[in-house]
């Protein structure tokens, strides 16, 4: 079976499993040049019945373009957080930016790819984490200009003022039904908590201290949760705007004062 044959055959059982068809392509790639490669694709293929993420399967994923490596127990990036890149229209002249809850650092290094005069500040509370944007950093040669910290996003600030904070924290509530269909993926990186505020809570919180006047900050949140954090933002004296998604719907809220 030729290239062009196997693809068809991906394409069309991907669909049967309402998954992607780009995911066709991520298989042929990852077995390109490979010995038995259709054995492996088809390989791949069972795995995804069994319901594994194709970006689990390959160790990587392309994000706003780009190819970051995945590790395990690190969250999937998904396409709906490329808007919290774009949200980023420009950045002071020598910013200090910080991305917290870093998860692969395709956020912070996909900036820091498009805006390299800013300085970039990455942390995540998983080691595996902070071991998975250091070699993303590797990866684009980002040594002199990104740095990775573990720390406790709940715990004490680890740097001094910045000028510009982007999140995508743990936003889903605990006992949301969605947890159960995301089993790819690390609960602490997903679990925000009761209401799913509690770290986004906290980052407007930090943001008050530490953050340089002129500055902004961006969360990526749930698509039913702009109106509580609006009225944070609005009992917090911010000024926001709400970014939406590929869907339409509500996805990063970007705040300033």
């Amino acid at each position: 079976m030729d290239n062009f044959q196997l693809k068809l055959l991906l394409i069309r059982e991907l669909k049967k499993l309402d998954k992607p068809s780009e995911w066709a392509a991520l298989i042929l790639e990852s077995v390109e040049g490979k010995a038995q490669s259709n054995g492996l694709a088809f390989d791949m293929l069972d795995k995804i019945r069994a319901g594994q993420h194709i970006a689990r399967i390959i160790g990587y994923t392309y994000f706003d373009g780009r190819r970051f490596d995945l590790y395990p127990d690190v969250l999937i990036p998904r396409p709906d957080t490329e808007i919290l890149v774009h949200s980023v229209k420009k950045l002071p002249k020598d910013a200090i930016v910080v991305d917290w809850c870093a998860g692969s650092g395709c956020v912070g290094l996909s900036l820091a790819l498009d805006h390299p005069e800013a300085k970039y500040l990455l942390f995540d509370y998983s080691a595996a984490a902070c071991h998975n944007v250091r070699a993303n950093i590797n990866r684009y040669h980002l040594g002199g200009k990104a740095t990775i910290i573990q720390a406790n996003l709940m715990d004490h600030w680890p740097f001094g003022q910045v000028d510009v904070i982007v999140s995508n924290p743990p936003y889903i509530p605990s006992r949301h039904p969605v947890m159960k269909d995301l089993r790819d993926d690390p609960v602490m990186a997903l679990d925000g908590g009761v209401d799913g505020l509690i770290f986004i809570k906290r980052i407007i919180e930090v943001a008050l201290l530490h953050l340089n006047p002129g500055g902004s900050v961006y969360i990526e949140i749930g698509y039913d949760q702009a109106e509580k954090v609006c009225l944070l933002a609005k009992a917090n004296q911010w000024q926001y705007k709400i970014h939406n998604d590929l869907a339409d719907r509500a996805r990063v809220v970007e705040l300033w004062r």
